[in-house]
């Protein structure tokens, strides 16, 4: 015979260890896309160096701007 205290101790801990498991498997996924999406924007900063010059996207632009003025 199985006490019920062990069973809910146990049911208890597995939640817990699922719980666990989704958040390794998110830091996972976002360790793969940010390993995907840093090898994407080398080769893009390899293929376009002038990126780096003008800053990243509008902010970039803004900035550029302003000196302008």
């Amino acid at each position: 015979m199985v006490d019920v205290s062990q069973l809910s101790e146990q049911d208890g801990f597995v939640r817990i260890v699922g719980f666990g498991g989704l958040i390794a498997q998110f830091l996972g996924l976002a360790v793969i896309f940010l390993g995907v999406a840093h090898e994407f924007i080398v080769k893009l900063l390899r293929r376009r160096p002038f990126v780096l010059a003008f800053g990243h996207g509008r902010r970039g632009d803004g900035q550029e701007q302003r000196r302008h003025k």
